[in-house]
């Protein structure tokens, strides 16, 4: 059995493999392990799994105040309101494995980090190979390398890594415009599990990828050439995958509404829209007890919204350089307006005269690209976060796609780089030498472009600063006999093994949770 370039499944594996223990085997050495945040999400999961492990169901032992608003979250611990359960459910893993100790499983959530971080690493490589382009794997290999957040998402215990996993697979599977399936919509299924917001990503390349199918067959069917999968194959597989996709949801969306009365109640809906406003800065609003649902919210203050909008759009347009290289990012632009314009359909294979590198999804001629679908997500994504939250991290998920995309480019460039400097350069170069011209051209990139995430540098120093005060704190927390505790710090929670509140800093909200809670 053979891949899409006569390359045997073996090799390609074999290739995959070997250049995932290479990857790793530099970027361990490279990033040892950093403390998270004290306030990380990571901890809200861990809660939850330590109480799945236990068979308690989905609970968690941080509870925000705004939350005893509502009658069904008057409890500690709390039902789950304000998370998706894929992530806690994953974190029962590393939990049981560490034998439910609290310092061992933050070790052995590292490692399934690194894991995930491997399998898309592995995954990214067999796909380029599949296809036959060796020199882009070096590209690829050095663009994730070098990606900063990634370092992060790893010691931080992101809940984007595996996602981004989710969504390049996902990418990958719907790219030569194959319609969807079953096993497609599992895995959106899966991703909606981890984070709802992100549903709509493989439902759009879905119906994007299928209307440009169609295209190509009625192409196909007027120069009588034999199509490929016809309207009605591609409209079945849609609906099979977004019916599975749904399907995954509804026992969440069961218990949800036998909870709060609402299938897709969460507490975000009630304040994430108003949170860091004039109104509401920063998490105030999630401190208080009176929630703030978005109908209501836009009803009564829309002004700060929407400045809250502007700025949110402002932040991403800006700090998209620190997603990838900048020059990566203008070249993608000058392709996205191209394509859309319809003037190019591909770029020039230098090492193969007479081949054209395919840059649209399918292998045919079409006016729409990967490049632009790929860039076109993830502007729609900055879009949606503006609306909600300003962080590079809900952007991360598309980060390995964007890489995968652009590693060609890095490889072809190499190629010519290396034809232009030897004229006597054969049809078919060697490998070695090109491989390398691929990695320093993506380095010097990089070194000449990259933009310092020193918001996130700044943040690792504070959770370095952090960790020695935390076995105080967890201390203190087991000391305090009454029958509320609140707590500025998650982790404190995790490691004390104790349901506690957020402090919401007011005394006049302290006393009336307390009340709440006594009833």
């Amino acid at each position: 059995m053979v891949g899409n370039s006569g390359i045997s499944w073996r090799r390609v594996l074999v290739g995959g493999l070997l250049a995932t223990l290479l990857f790793m085997a530099w970027w361990l050495p490279n990033h040892p392990a950093e403390p998270p945040l004290p306030t990380a999400d990571l901890y809200t999961h861990l809660s939850v799994a330590r109480h799945l492990a236990a068979g308690e169901g989905f609970q968690t032992d941080l509870a925000y105040p705004l939350s005893f608003a509502f009658p069904f979250a008057r409890q500690l611990p709390q039902p789950l309101i304000h998370r998706g359960p894929g992530f806690a459910l994953l974190m029962v893993l590393p939990f049981q494995a560490a034998g439910q100790d609290p310092a061992a499983t933050m070790v052995a959530v590292r490692w399934l980090q690194v894991l995930i971080l491997g399998l898309i690493v592995f995954t990214g490589t067999v796909a380029l190979l599949r296809r036959g382009q060796l020199f882009s794997v070096v590209a690829w290999l050095v663009l994730m390398a070098a990606n900063p957040l990634l370092v992060f998402a790893v010691d931080w215990g992101f809940e984007e890594l595996l996602a981004g996993l989710l969504i390049l697979m996902l990418w990958l599977r719907i790219r030569p415009g194959n319609p969807p399936g079953a096993v497609d919509g599992i895995l959106a299924g899966t991703l909606a599990s981890l984070r709802l917001d992100l549903f709509w990503l493989p439902v759009l390349w879905w119906i994007w990828f299928g209307g440009e199918r169609h295209l190509l067959d009625l192409r196909q069917e007027d120069n009588q050439e034999s199509p490929g999968p016809n309207r009605k194959s591609i409209r079945r597989g849609i609906l099979l995958a977004v019916g599975l996709l749904v399907l995954i949801q509804v026992p969440w969306a069961a218990r949800n509404l036998r909870l709060t009365g609402q299938p897709l109640f969460t507490l975000q809906g009630q304040a994430e829209l108003v949170k860091d406003t004039s109104t509401w800065p920063q998490y105030s609003v999630y401190k208080q007890l009176s929630p703030q649902p978005v109908t209501t919210a836009l009803a009564g203050d829309p002004v700060p919204i929407l400045r809250k909008i502007a700025r949110g759009l402002k932040f991403y347009a800006t700090n998209l350089p620190r997603l990838l290289p900048l020059p990566f990012l203008i070249l993608c632009a000058l392709l996205v307006f191209m394509l859309l314009r319809g003037k190019i359909t591909h770029l020039p294979c230098p090492f193969r005269p007479g081949r054209q590198h395919p840059m649209s999804i399918l292998p045919e001629d079409t006016a729409l690209g990967p490049l632009a679908a790929a860039s076109l997500t993830t502007v729609l994504l900055a879009v949606q976060y503006s609306f909600f939250d300003h962080s590079l991290r809900h952007l991360l998920v598309m980060v390995p796609v964007l890489a995968w995309e652009f590693s060609p480019l890095t490889g072809d460039l190499a190629v010519q780089t290396m034809a232009k400097r030897l004229p006597s350069w054969p049809t078919r170069p060697r490998k070695l030498p090109v491989m390398a011209a691929s990695a320093l051209i993506t380095l010097a990139v990089i070194w000449l472009s990259w933009s310092p995430l020193d918001g996130w540098a700044v943040a690792r120093a504070q959770a370095r600063a952090a960790a020695p005060r935390l076995e105080q704190k967890v201390t203190a927390l087991g000391q305090d006999k009454g029958p509320v505790v609140f707590v500025r710090e998650s982790a404190v929670t995790w490691y004390g093994n104790r349901p506690a509140v957020w402090d919401p800093e007011r005394e006049e909200i302290r006393t009336a949770i307390r009340e709440l809670l006594s009833q």
